[in-house]
């Protein structure tokens, strides 16, 4: 028995209603979805957006993991009480709310969790943290937003690079494959970032203008890592993010043979 990950879906409606006369649906990247099955080595499951978040909260009490997805979505503002957003954001207020409540809800009964992107920023403010809104215009330093490239694939080639905690969590999966924390890059398709790490998170790594771009709860179990990367796209050829998700995996397995009282 494989153990079972809940991924999150996203909407097609900025409010959970029917836009338009457009029919309202949940949907997930097909690359979240092989990637977590291949490098994690587990069964996923979508997780639909469901109206009480008194459900969505009670949800991973049947999982051994949860990821909290990118998108092309922003977090609503309104959320962590900031700063109005650009006209051309697309929201997805159904998913801000179901997503803290997975938070939450992973939290509270120690089931992993790991954040992408989006799912970053869910996990920080879930915990109380506050965004910057649009960063080409709150953050001078480098560009964050996603590159114009002829394959969509090349948009998730390295960008810059991120300086890792020294004794973090991070620093303790890159130790335990034999990966050298220095010179480490990644991609980078965000307009939002986290504006700081709020207790009981912990910033795990850093841009070189000082963004904060992981965080975790500062001990590898139980497993709670947001990374605003997207690890699920090249895998084979980092060895970074590949270390990640089978950590991951470690840590989802564990928790399934738990949840089967050790057998």
């Amino acid at each position: 028995m494989k153990p079972l990950v809940g991924v999150i879906a996203s909407s097609n409606s900025a409010d959970g209603t029917d836009d338009y006369g457009k029919a309202l649906h949940y949907k997930v990247a097909a690359q979240y979805v092989s990637a977590i099955e291949e490098w994690c080595d587990v069964a996923t499951v979508i997780l639909p957006l469901s109206d009480s978040s008194v459900i969505v909260e009670e949800m991973p009490r049947y999982l051994d993991g949860i990821v909290l997805t990118g998108s092309i979505t922003m977090i609503d503002s309104r959320v962590y009480r900031g700063e109005q957003l650009p006209s051309d954001f697309i929201l997805d207020k159904k998913r801000d709310a179901k997503a803290i409540a997975l938070v939450k809800g992973a939290h509270k009964y120690g089931v992993p969790l790991l954040g992408i992107c989006r799912g970053f920023q869910e996990i920080c403010v879930g915990f109380g943290g506050a965004l910057f809104e649009n960063l080409e215009e709150q953050l001078s330093g480098i560009r964050h937003k996603a590159i114009t490239a002829p394959r969509r694939s090349d948009k998730y080639l390295p960008a810059h690079n991120v300086s890792i905690a020294p004794g973090g969590v991070l620093a303790l999966i890159l130790a335990r494959n034999g990966i050298e924390p220095h010179d480490q890059k990644v991609n980078s398709l965000h307009r939002q970032g986290a504006r700081n790490a709020v207790p009981p998170l912990f910033a795990e790594a850093w841009s070189p203008d000082g963004l904060v771009e992981a965080v975790s709860c500062g001990s590898l179990r139980p497993f709670l890592l947001g990374v605003q990367w997207h690890l699920e796209w090249h895998v084979d050829i980092h060895p970074f993010y590949r270390a990640i998700l089978e950590e991951f995996g470690c840590a989802c397995l564990e928790h399934l043979i738990k949840r089967n009282g050790g057998l």
